[in-house]
């Protein structure tokens, strides 16, 4: 959302959509504008994905030195994360979400950031291909 709004806007936005759900009224739908993933986007939704507060939001990928990215910095189990080249989502492009990922998991022993070339959020189409990149990784990482 904050490159959909911009900055300005965003932040903006943001506080009015905690403060709404503050008051108890979390379950109130947004107007399509801000609903950026489904049909129906509710403050308590919005609040909990597409701000920096929220508890979902643990990759603010517009703001490299949010705390929350604290969460997968410190994780010291392998991890395999995986990108489709034309997730429209993933703002302000696939490649420089991954490049922040392997920034923010440096000090994790082992993560694999993989992108399948032509693959959408949703992996439609892509599903043999998510597949095999899945099995490939825990094979090779499990030795089976």
């Amino acid at each position: 959302m904050y490159y959909a709004l911009g900055k300005k806007e965003y932040e903006a936005t943001s506080k009015k959509v905690a403060k709404m759900v503050k008051e108890g009224r979390g379950n109130k739908l947004l107007p399509k504008k801000l609903s950026p993933v489904s049909y129906a986007t509710s403050n308590l939704m919005y609040f909990g994905y597409l701000t920096e507060e929220g508890r979902g939001t643990l990759t603010p990928y517009h703001n490299p030195n949010s705390p929350n990215w604290n969460i997968i910095s410190e994780v010291k189990e392998p991890m395999l994360i995986i990108f489709g080249s034309e997730d429209t989502f993933m703002k302000p492009s696939v490649e420089f979400a991954a490049k922040i990922i392997k920034l923010k998991t440096k000090n994790t022993p082992d993560t694999t950031v993989e992108i399948i070339r032509g693959a959408t959020h949703s992996y439609i189409g892509y599903e043999n291909k998510l597949t095999d990149t899945i099995q490939k990784w825990i094979t090779k990482r499990f030795h089976l």
